[in-house]
């Protein structure tokens, strides 16, 4: 009997080593992750923040020009906990009197690194098939 004792332990004691292992490996990742979140925050935070003071506006100023019902969405986008829509962007930049380029620069740089590669990409495989099609005339 002591011998399952000690099996039953060895074998707890493994899973439990398996989890500590996995737990410390999910920390690390997540703090990564977030890490990278916070890089990215901080000026989808402030450009938001920065043109409602810029208007002399408070949260609920704006949450009233947009028709909600409290400050809460701006203090949420503010924050970057969430990303307003885009209805929301094209009247947010409408009441700061800017582009919604200006409030999400990062988004759109990003984007354009994403696409200008494939446009170029389609402009050569256009060009190509106008050849063909020009061969074939």
């Amino acid at each position: 009997m002591h011998s399952s004792r000690v099996h039953f332990f060895v074998y707890i004691f493994k899973k439990l080593s398996l989890m500590v292992i996995f737990t410390d490996l999910l920390a690390v990742y997540l703090f990564d992750n977030l890490n990278v979140m916070n890089e990215i925050k901080p000026s989808f935070i402030n450009r938001l923040r920065k043109h409602r003071r810029l208007m002399g506006y408070t949260q609920g100023d704006v949450a009233y020009l947009l028709g909600l019902q409290s400050k809460t969405e701006i203090s949420r986008w503010e924050k970057g906990r969430i990303i307003p829509l885009a209805d929301k962007v094209i009247r947010l930049a409408y009441i700061y009197h800017t582009f919604a380029e200006e409030l999400f620069r990062e988004s759109f740089k990003e984007a354009r690194s994403e696409i200008e590669p494939r446009e170029k990409k389609l402009a050569q495989l256009r060009s190509k098939k106008y050849v063909i099609k020009q061969k074939e005339m």
